[in-house]
């Protein structure tokens, strides 16, 4: 018993601080919306599941399966005299109980929310589409069930397929992967169920009960009475959320060279001759920016097949998908490039290395940074950008408006070099990331009290109703003149640049002044 005590007692203090960042990030979220809106209490929890859903299981899972390896302790933990298997399954249920947490908190916060609130029931009643007044209670305590179900559903997916990877980095970009595939399978699954089963079959039903979505679709299910659907997809939820445990656990710790991504690079003994690494480079400059662009190019790549690919996918019954998933991704995409590949470098044992080469910790530093940054525009933003332009995907941020993506993309990047130059941890990096990304954006959700010049999503509104409105004007005459669209983008793209640059640069320069004084808060 006190095997197990001293296990649990080590995993909550390597955790504790990520279930008190992720709480605070879901707490924030869910207050600024009831801030804004206390009458609307079931949207204000919706949308925190919705978001939290999105990035916490990857940010969670990437911790428990790869933490141990990144660290460079599992050898440590398995010549210790206790089974792996053990260790395994106090870092599954640890990390799935920092997953949860932070959603049943922000439930309890709406809950006290709505028992304040008179007008509560009947808008609780009319948000989910409920013909009783008096089941606003049982209706928001769905809603918070099948969000927790999502998670650790989604979570359990991640931690069962990712495991054993040698870095976070690499383990986030296989929940990255692991995420938009359950997505993009539940969506089909989804669909074939909202056209009333004409061709519903057994593969729908397995991808529609198999993945994270049938939680946070379950409300349907309800409202048509298929309440012996629900058993049996709650049941297999149960029991797939235990199969994936149990091969996460026999999997920990084990040496699967077949199954990890160093698969799909060159083996140690083919990296000792010398005639394989090729020609070195000309100049410190040459060899940073091929370090950075060899570590980010395969993100990006990924990233732009994966929006390809959802939206080809998702053209049928959601059109408007690509005006989702494009800035969705980007972020996941920049938090990982400037996370990632920042963190790895940053190790004591690597980061003194570089502090003996003859480069100087500022060379190194923007060289890395506009490296990754070139990754991201060139072979993420910009491909995305040409689609938006060419007509060939539905988007509501045609013009102008198609560079706010980017403009987002960018802060995100520099908020997560910042983070990992600051602590020189992947998993608080990303959630001092993401925190900071969501006091940018949260206030200005649904109109927000705050003025249109310090507005980022206003602005980008405006660029695309001033976009969408110059291209019907000129749809039957032509095309607009070069001064009509420099026009459009002084008022509207220039203050979205300057908003975010008086953001962004400051960062920066702040991270690289951190990493030339060798400054860490996490040390």
């Amino acid at each position: 018993m006190k095997i197990w005590l001293n296990l649990f007692w080590k995993d909550w203090h390597e955790q504790k601080w990520k279930l008190l960042s992720l709480t605070a990030i879901a707490l924030s979220v869910c207050l600024a919306l009831l801030f804004q809106d206390l009458g609307n209490v079931a949207y204000s929890l919706v949308f925190t599941i919705y978001a939290y859903a999105l990035f916490a299981p990857i940010l969670v899972g990437m911790g428990v399966c790869a933490g141990e390896h990144a660290s460079g302790v599992i050898r440590f933990v398995r010549a210790q005299p206790v089974p792996v298997r053990r260790v395994a399954t106090v870092r599954w249920i640890v990390g799935a109980c920092v997953l949860l947490i932070p959603v049943f908190c922000a439930s309890a916060m709406c809950w006290i929310a709505m028992c304040f609130n008179e007008q509560e029931s009947v808008r609780t009643a009319t948000f989910f589409e409920l013909q009783s007044e008096a089941s606003e209670t049982s209706a928001m305590f769905f809603i918070s069930a099948a969000g927790m179900a999502a998670c650790l559903n989604l979570y359990a997916w991640i931690v069962a397929i990712a495991v054993n990877q040698r870095t976070e980095f690499r383990a986030g970009l296989v929940g990255l992967l692991v995420t938009v595939g359950l997505g993009v399978a539940g969506i089909s699954g989804m669909s074939g169920w909202e056209n009333h089963f004409p061709n519903f079959s057994v593969l729908n039903l397995f991808c529609l009960i198999s993945g994270p979505l049938v939680s946070l679709g379950m409300n349907d299910f309800v409202r048509n009475s298929l309440h012996g659907f629900v058993f049996i997809a709650v049941v297999w939820q149960l029991m797939l959320t235990l199969t994936l445990m149990q091969v996460m656990v026999f999997r920990y710790g084990r040496e699967e060279r077949w199954l990890s991504l160093d698969f799909f690079h060159r083996t140690h003994a083919a990296a000792l001759d010398s005639s394989a690494l090729g020609k070195p480079r000309a100049s410190q400059w040459q060899a940073l920016l091929w370090l950075q662009l060899r570590q980010s190019i395969p993100v990006c790549t990924v990233g732009l097949f994966l929006v390809s690919a959802i939206v080809v996918a998702s053209a049928g019954f959601a059109p408007d998908s690509f005006d989702s998933m494009y800035p969705s991704i980007g972020c996941v995409l920049a938090l990982l490039i400037g996370v990632g590949s920042f963190v790895s470098e940053l190790k004591p044992d690597l980061h003194m290395f570089w502090r003996s080469r003859p480069i100087s910790p500022g060379s190194w530093f923007w060289f890395k940074y506009i490296g990754g940054a070139i990754a991201l525009i060139g072979l993420f933003d910009v491909p995305c950008m040409l689609l938006a332009w060419s007509g060939v995907v539905r988007t509501a941020s045609p013009g102008i408006a198609a560079v706010f993506p980017m403009l987002l993309h960018l802060l995100c990047y520099s908020l997560a070099v910042f983070a990992a130059c600051s602590v020189r941890h992947s998993s608080y990096s990303t959630v001092l990331a993401v925190g900071a990304l969501l006091v940018i954006i949260v206030p200005e959700l649904n109109d927000f009290r705050v003025p249109r010049f310090l507005s980022f999503l206003t602005i980008w509104r405006d660029a695309a109703q001033a976009s969408t409105s110059l291209a019907s004007a000129f749809g039957a005459h032509g095309y607009p003149t070069l001064w009509q669209i420099g026009y459009v983008a002084f008022l509207r793209l220039l203050p979205a640049c300057i908003l975010i640059g008086a953001i962004a640069i400051p960062t920066t320069f702040a991270a690289a002044y951190l990493v030339k004084r060798d400054i860490s808060v996490g040390s």
